[in-house]
């Protein structure tokens, strides 16, 4: 704090040069005159070159000083954190059965390792709120019900299905204890057999909101 004193103090020191400036301006053009404004002129700009280089040096003294009061804990837990993943269906799933996990084994990210692709589940690492999306792509002429479940507890639920290829897909915002396992599955055997679910658009993805 005490480093932005002089810096301030410097800043009041300009607006009154710059006042004093404006004054023998309009005083007229003698010679004596317009030398005081050319050596106000010098000391202004000196002082603002001045300034400037004092500025750079509060901004780098600031950033180290930023950097050290971040204890190692807090560098941990930051990088921590970074919770986020999504995934696709591939190849197609041509086989499930009633209540069974929809396995999204493309794996295009995940951030924090909390997804596992073999399994189709979502440890949550830490407490927090999380944000979850799911799309299903049912086959041609066919409908399927699944649902995103929270410890084998039902808290989201989808429709695919229509004439042709129908997707159904929604979104759900729920607040999770670490531990909490987090998965897509097959609701109930309602579905027109056998049951599809088209890879690649069909898909599962999360992060941690705060």
């Amino acid at each position: 704090m005490d480093a932005k004193i002089p810096f301030a103090f410097q800043l009041s020191f300009i607006g009154f040069c710059l006042m004093i400036s404006f004054t023998y301006i309009q005083m007229g053009d003698c010679a004596e005159v317009s030398n005081t404004k050319n050596e106000l002129a010098e000391d202004i700009f000196s002082t603002l070159q001045s300034l400037r280089s004092e500025v750079q040096s509060l901004k780098a003294q600031i950033a180290v000083e930023g950097e050290r009061n971040i204890s190692p804990e807090e560098r941990r837990v930051s990088k921590k954190k970074r919770v986020a993943f999504y995934a696709r269906v591939s190849p197609s799933i041509t086989k499930i059965a009633a209540e069974d996990t929809i396995v999204f084994s493309l794996v295009e990210t995940n951030s924090g390792e909390a997804y596992n692709p073999s399994t189709g589940e979502f440890k949550v690492p830490f407490a927090g709120t999380y944000v979850f999306f799911s799309n299903i792509l049912s086959g041609s002429g066919k409908f399927i019900e699944t649902c995103l479940k929270v410890n084998g507890k039902i808290r989201m639920l989808m429709y695919s299905g229509g004439k042709y290829w129908g997707s159904g897909s929604n979104m759900a915002v729920l607040e999770l204890k670490a531990g909490d396992i987090v998965n897509i599955a097959k609701k109930g055997p309602w579905g027109t057999p056998p049951l599809y679910i088209h890879h690649l658009w069909s898909t599962f993805s999360g992060f941690l909101l705060y």
